[in-house]
């Protein structure tokens, strides 16, 4: 069990290092739940610091003298954590970015040992989870998508051709409705034509007795060419019998 001023301790260095994470990258946008799990110095492309383990980010801060460099890495952009060694740098810890831009190696450990397993650690939570959550989205998208349904067995019935499937007897045809047609009123066709006194008495009802007497002469005359012609020579002779009565008489008037 651990005493009560190690266990402080533990808490003021944990406070610190929160403080100072901030305070270095907060020109980055790191939300404020971000902690530090844990913090080591080592160095950076020969760049002598501290590095900043956290649940989403690896960074890397020096500063000596005027020199600063400040390097933070997205667990999301970190393909690979390998720690190597070699006969000039020692131990170290190799990572491989995705993006393929570069790889980083952090060195001149005091004990690679714990720095390695944390490093290594944080990072394999990382993808464990970020699998999760895309699981996790995955399955709640497909299960937002309609399924197809198979069709209901009480289904309403197929008409095809006016003829019901569950019902084979054919619904009657609907006529369509005729329009009302005005009779023709059927009339003799005329084989004359109409004389004058036929049309006139036509016109005004043939309520005129007088039209119809001279309608009948007219087509008694047309009927009897020859009593036409008696009548005109009837008329003629007596014209000239008047006319030799009347000379005869002025002449003897005149002698007298």
């Amino acid at each position: 069990m651990e005493s009560g001023p190690s266990k402080n301790g533990a808490v003021m260095f944990k406070r610190f290092h929160n403080f100072a994470f901030r305070q270095i990258f907060k020109d980055y946008n790191i939300a404020s739940t971000e902690e530090v799990i844990e913090s080591y110095c080592c160095s950076l492309a020969q760049q002598s610091g501290r590095v900043y383990i956290t649940r989403n980010f690896l960074g890397f801060h020096s500063w000596l003298f005027k020199d600063q460099v400040k390097r933070l890495f997205s667990w999301a952009d970190v393909e690979s954590v390998t720690t190597k060694s070699d006969e000039v740098t020692g131990p170290y810890i190799e990572i491989q970015l995705s993006t393929g831009r570069s790889i980083e190696r952090l060195t001149s450990f005091a004990d690679i040992s714990p720095a390695s397993s944390y490093i290594t650690k944080t990072y394999l939570t990382y993808l464990d989870n970020s699998n999760k959550s895309t699981s996790n989205s995955t399955a709640s998208v497909s299960s937002s998508i309609p399924q197809p349904q198979p069709p209901s067995p009480q289904t309403s019935p197929v008409k095809e051709n006016n003829i019901n499937v569950r019902n084979p007897t054919p619904e009657p045809v609907k006529e369509a409705p005729q329009l009302p047609v005005s009779p023709i009123i059927s009339q003799p066709i005329p084989t004359t034509p109409p004389t004058m006194s036929q049309a006139l008495a036509k016109s005004d009802g043939g309520n005129s007795a007088s039209l119809r007497r001279k309608d009948e002469k007219d087509v008694k005359g047309d009927s009897n060419p020859a009593a036409g012609g008696s009548d005109v020579l009837f008329w003629t002779t007596l014209a000239i019998t008047a006319v030799v009565v009347v000379a005869v008489a002025y002449n003897r008037y005149s002698r007298n």
